[in-house]
C-alpha cells in the first residue's frame, strides 16, 4: 500500500499549506511493526524531508508498533527542523509553542514504566496518572497531551478491531479518561477509528484503512483551532483505491468489472474450494482477504434435538452452514469415513 500512504501524505502536506497548519501531530504508530519494510522507511524520510520544508513545528511520539530506538533515529538532528520525535525511555516531554503546552507521551510498556518509575505498575490508568503528577501544568495556559492510549469513558465502550495490538499481555490495557480531565485538549493515537469520545478527546484514526472493519471510517484528520476556546473539525481524505466488501461466488468472477480497489472477498460457495487466489486476482489484483460466508439457521428451544446419534448431530450441523439440507448421499459418504476413523482406520 506503499502508493496509497504516499498519496495520502501529499494530501498532508497540501493542507499544512493550504489551511496556514502551525502544529502537525503524529500520536504513533508510524510503522506497524518493530522492524519496518524498507519501502515504509524511505516514504517515512522523503514525508519529513518534505514537511521540513515547510513553516511548521511537527510533533512524533512512538506507538506499540513503533520500535522506540528505530524511530527515534536522527531525531536531535531533526529538532533543528522543529521535528519533534518523543520515542526514547522517557516517562514525557514538554515543548511549549505560544503559550501552548504540549506534553508528548510516548508509549511505553508497562514493564519500562515500572522500571522508569522505580514501582511496579500493572494498569495504564495508574501509570498515566503518575505520569501526570509530575508535569508541572499552568492553568493559565492552554495545556495539550498526546498520548497512545486505549482510552475508554466507560468499561468497555471503545469498539475493538482487528487490525489493534493489544497494548499488554494481562493487566489493564485500557486508560480511563477521567485521568486527563486537567488538560485543555487530548490528541490520542492507537484506535484506528476516528472517534471524539470526550470533550477534549480526539482519536484521529488510521490514514488508510488496513482492515475490513475500517473500510467504511472515512480516514481523515482533526484540524484543532486554538484560541481563548479550542475548535475542532474533521475532514476526510480522498482515497487512491477505497476498500471494500465482495460477495460473490467464484464461479461469478468472470462476470466482475476490473477493479484494483482493495477488496475483501467473501465467497459464498460451499464444500471445498482449490486455490481461489489466482481466478480472484484476474479481476481484483489488490485482494486483500479471503472470508468464507457461512449461513446461519437461527434456533429456537434447541432443547435436545441433536441427539447423541452421529447421522442427526451432523446433519443438524450442515444445516447451520447451508441453505439446505444435506442429501443421503453425502450423509451416506459421511458416516462411511467417520465409520472407518471410529473403527481405527
Amino acid at each position: 500500500m506503499i502508493e496509497d500512504q504516499e498519496y495520502i501524505l501529499d494530501q498532508v502536506l497540501t493542507t499544512i499549506e493550504s489551511e496556514s497548519i502551525d502544529t502537525l501531530v503524529i500520536a504513533g504508530d508510524v510503522y506497524d511493526r518493530a522492524i519496518a519494510p524498507v519501502e515504509a522507511i524511505e516514504l517515512w524520510d522523503d514525508f519529513l524531508i518534505s514537511v521540513s520544508k515547510l513553516k511548521v513545528t511537527v510533533l512524533i511520539i512512538n506507538g506499540n508498533h513503533d520500535s522506540m530506538k528505530r524511530l527515534n533515529f536522527a531525531s536531535k538532528l531533526l529538532e533543528t527542523n522543529n521535528i519533534h520525535i518523543v520515542s526514547t525511555d522517557k516517562l514525557f516531554e514538554q515543548i511549549t509553542i505560544d503559550k501552548v503546552n504540549f506534553f508528548l507521551l510516548p508509549f511505553l510498556s508497562l514493564e519500562l514504566a515500572s522500571s522508569l518509575l522505580d514501582t511496579k505498575i500493572n494498569d495504564f490508568t495508574i501509570l498515566k496518572q503518575e505520569i501526570i503528577k509530575l508535569i508541572d501544568i499552568d492553568e493559565s495556559e492552554t495545556n495539550i497531551i498526546i498520548d497512545h492510549s486505549y482510552i475508554i469513558t466507560g468499561n468497555s465502550d471503545i469498539e475493538a478491531d482487528s487490525a489493534i495490538r493489544p497494548l499488554a499481555l494481562g493487566g489493564s490495557e485500557f486508560t480511563k479518561g477521567e485521568v486527563y480531565n486537567q488538560f485543555d485538549l487530548v490528541l490520542a493515537g492507537h484506535v484506528h477509528r476516528h472517534s471524539h469520545i470526550r470533550p477534549n478527546i480526539y482519536y484521529s484514526g488510521s490514514i488508510l484503512p488496513y482492515s475490513s472493519a475500517e473500510r467504511n471510517n472515512r480516514q481523515g484528520y482533526y484540524i484543532h483551532q486554538v484560541g481563548d476556546t479550542i475548535t475542532s473539525t474533521y475532514h476526510t481524505f480522498d482515497l487512491k483505491h477505497p476498500m471494500r466488501e465482495v460477495a460473490i461466488y467464484l464461479q461469478q468472477i468472470d462476470e466482475q468489472l476490473y477493479s484494483e480497489d482493495y477488496i475483501i472477498i467473501k465467497l459464498l460457495d460451499e464444500g471445498q474450494i482449490i486455490n481461489p487466489l489466482e481466478k480472484i486476482r484476474t479481476k481484483f489484483p489488490n485482494v486483500m482477504q479471503i472470508d468464507r460466508e457461512f449461513r446461519h439457521l437461527e434456533i429456537n428451544n434447541t432443547g435436545e434435538s441433536i441427539s447423541d446419534k452421529l447421522e442427526t448431530s451432523f446433519a443438524d450441523f450442515y444445516s447451520l452452514n447451508s441453505d439446505q439440507e444435506i442429501s443421503d448421499d453425502k450423509l451416506n459418504y459421511f458416516l462411511k469415513v467417520a465409520n472407518d476413523v471410529i473403527g481405527g482406520e
